[in-house]
């Protein structure tokens, strides 16, 4: 039998801004008569955070693309084979696309204040088909035990941005080799918990997602109760605290997929925590070597006065494009305006200073990240506020 449910919430954040939530997600089984089979069609979408209309722009894309794909595989001519599939999918994008943008023209909005983005799968019972754009995801669980990630992120040229359904050529297709016993899209408050970042080998906290991947949904009566039971642990009510909220604010959204069949046959799946805390420690110990490195690294005549103070924050994983996951935010594409100011280059003592405490207090995190982490965000802000007066003051003069 194949079961899902799909779930997206208000992150505190937005819900203390009095602002909509951005997320959208849909998730409906069908029966395509012409493929003589059940699918299930599933979507989540995630608006960009500071865009004005995005939560226009997720639900559009996640409505449009999902009735694209069924209306596909309702189709006379449609096939179950990967070429048919792969094609649908594309257009399904396509559609999503132009659907945002007719939506922007429409309303007479900026297209890039409607950025979302979108990650769609089809499910036979066995095979994922997927498209993708973004820094959502797709986790499954194989027939064998095993379980993995098969989707990339999508991130922009900074390591708070992502890339979304305007950039075409980022958009990523693809299936399933294995036969997959249950699976989930999350957009990036979910799988952000759940998934490490390439720094981290994208290790997978199984503990988390085994509630609703690993436990049979066989029937519509024990489908409603893990989809209660789950929405009530990410909402992380003060009667029944979880912790989550305390992690997550922003808005967030999974679809849970299953063949209860294939999941009751699940074979036992294992996960040593104490071998996750030493990894963990290990991955800290060479987060703060290369940080500190790259702060002592003598360069010729300080790499030409840091190629002209550029750029002012130091990214101590910026090598390998990474980035703290529980910092990771959604950026929208800067004005003009503040293109034209981010071009000049403020060479206030202050400004080091501020980037200076960020990275201090990066590095003091260690075993006490989440007061640290209070810490770290406030020097940021701080960091923020002195370049923003810098940059204010200059352009008064």
């Amino acid at each position: 039998m194949l079961t899902t449910f799909n779930i997206t919430q208000q992150g505190e954040y937005h819900i203390k801004k009095g602002s909509p939530c951005q997320d959208y997600s849909k998730t409906l089984r069908i029966h395509s008569a012409p493929l003589a089979c059940d699918l299930i069609i599933s979507a989540v979408s995630d608006g960009v955070g500071s865009c004005l209309y995005s939560q226009d722009g997720s639900r559009e894309a996640v409505e449009t693309a999902v009735g694209f794909v069924i209306d596909g595989l309702n189709d006379e001519k449609a096939k179950k084979d990967d070429a048919y599939i792969s094609e649908l999918l594309h257009e399904s994008f396509e559609a999503a696309y132009d659907a945002v943008l007719k939506y922007a023209e429409d309303h007479e909005y900026p297209f890039a204040q409607l950025d979302s983005t979108l990650t769609v799968s089809i499910y036979d019972g066995s095979t994922v088909w997927f498209g993708h754009i973004g820094d959502d995801g797709i986790v499954v669980i194989y027939t064998d035990g095993s379980y993995e990630m098969i989707t990339d992120r999508h991130k922009g040229e900074f390591a708070s941005s992502v890339c979304p359904l305007r950039e075409i050529k980022k958009w990523q297709f693809g299936k399933t080799e294995k036969p997959v016993a249950s699976f989930a899209l999350m957009t990036d408050g979910v799988l952000d918990y759940l998934v490490g970042s390439d720094f981290y080998d994208k290790r997978i906290f199984y503990p988390f997602i085994q509630p609703v991947l690993a436990q049979a949904m066989d029937g519509d009566e024990k489908m409603d109760q893990l989809k209660a039971e789950f929405e009530t642990y990410l909402k992380d009510d003060p009667d029944t605290p979880s912790g989550f909220r305390k992690l997550v604010t922003d808005d967030i959204s999974i679809a849970v997929v299953q063949n209860s069949e294939s999941v009751s046959a699940l074979p036992a799946i294992s996960f040593d925590l104490e071998q996750w805390d030493r990894e963990t420690e290990e991955y800290r110990r060479k987060a703060y070597e290369k940080l500190y490195e790259k702060k002592r690294k003598p360069s010729k005549d300080q790499d030409e006065k840091a190629e002209q103070r550029k750029p002012l924050i130091v990214d101590p994983f910026e090598d390998d494009k990474d980035e703290l996951d529980i910092l990771t935010s959604h950026d929208s594409q800067p004005t003009a305006e503040a293109s034209d100011q981010n071009e000049q280059t403020p060479d206030a003592e202050e400004i080091n200073e501020a980037a200076e405490q960020v990275i201090s207090d990066f590095v003091e995190m260690g075993n006490t990240a989440g007061k640290n982490l209070r810490r770290l965000v406030e020097s940021t802000r701080n960091l923020t506020n002195v370049i923003y007066s810098s940059l204010k003051d200059r352009k008064k003069e």
